[in-house]
């Protein structure tokens, strides 16, 4: 616990040292060695981090979250088929494990497979429906395709889940705070206020960024976007690039961070297309749009307008846009339990 600990708060070395002492005495211990993975995720050491995790894979392959911690960094490499291959084989060794259904959802849905996500985020709701971050991807997962009706069903049982707080009533008003200049002040306390506001599944900044330029307060934005950094690693990684990009649509990074943050994007590749949501959300920034060319699914694009739209980017909305109407219409069939 304590190297994860370390690890989601930048203490590397204190990480390193903890998981070197593990494996000093148990150099098998496979446990350590995924632990390690994430670590050098953390690190952006993308091949360091893919060499444990198949070390751990090696010595213990039926064990479901070891195959998930490959997942996931063949994931964080845009290495989809391979992360497909892992979270499938942890579902035929355990075909109620959760997070196997969530991961394969994630990975469908940066692929744009979005009908094939939600699909995934069903099976895992009949194992077990009591998990906020899932009801609350789930919900959000619909709102990419366009299927509000569905998506205030899952934010609705996600509020369930929460009882009377403030969270709760977060998700309960989530679709009404999207529109523009709807109970602004209101929205953006829950959100800053929200523990679920940026997870490993998924990220609610792109609205809290559009809350804070609605109001015209980007020099708030970026105020909260440094406090972020700064309680997060002290680089630019896979956990806090989002802030990073976010910030850079406001400001100028310095040059050191701007730099780590254009490697990690040319490294994660598919990964890296959502951060084209904060430019666009910016027109003060439009003329700053970084060079992405991923084919990932850019998520929240439902929140630009025609207006809003560049022209270099004009193509891949109008694409996600068709998509979402023919995966919406694919899903038809399918029933939640709201509707049975």
């Amino acid at each position: 616990a304590s190297v994860i600990i370390d690890t989601a708060a930048g203490n590397f070395s204190s990480a390193q040292t903890t998981l070197d002492g593990v494996l000093g005495r148990q150099p098998n211990h496979a446990t350590a060695l995924y632990i390690y993975s994430e670590l050098e995720l953390a690190r952006n050491r993308f091949d360091a981090a893919l060499s444990r995790a198949q070390q751990a894979y090696e010595l213990d392959p039926l064990s479901p979250w070891i195959n998930v911690n490959l997942a996931i960094v063949h994931f964080w490499r845009s290495e989809y088929q391979p992360a497909l291959e892992a979270v499938q084989n942890a579902i035929r060794i355990d075909n109620n494990y959760t997070w196997a259904y969530v991961w394969q959802a994630k990975i469908f849905h940066r692929q744009g497979q979005l009908s094939a996500a939600i699909t995934s985020m069903l099976q895992s709701a009949d194992i077990d429906s009591a998990s906020v971050v899932n009801s609350a991807y789930t919900g959000l997962l619909y709102m990419e395709i366009g299927d509000e009706e569905q998506a205030e069903y899952w934010f609705r049982h996600t509020a369930s889940l929460l009882g009377d707080t403030p969270q709760a009533r977060f998700w309960q008003g989530l679709q009404r705070f999207t529109e523009p200049q709807q109970t602004t002040d209101v929205a953006r306390q829950l959100m800053l206020e929200l523990p679920l506001l940026d997870n490993r599944i998924f990220s609610l900044l792109p609205l809290l960024y559009q809350n804070y330029l609605q109001a015209g307060d980007s020099e708030e934005a970026t105020r909260f976007l440094q406090s972020r950094i700064a309680d997060t690693a002290p680089q630019v990684n896979v956990h806090n690039y989002r802030f990073y990009a976010a910030l850079q649509a406001l400001t100028p990074l310095p040059d050191n961070s701007s730099k780590a943050l254009r490697r990690l994007m040319t490294t994660i590749g598919d990964n890296a297309v959502p951060l084209l949501i904060y430019p666009l959300l910016n027109p003060a920034a439009e003329q700053a749009l970084p060079d992405i060319e991923g084919d990932g699914w850019l998520d929240y694009y439902w929140l630009i307008n025609n207006t809003m739209t560049a022209s270099n980017i004009s193509e891949r909305l109008q694409y996600q846009r068709q998509q979402a109407a023919l995966q919406r219409q694919q899903m038809l069939p399918l029933k939640t339990t709201s509707e049975e």
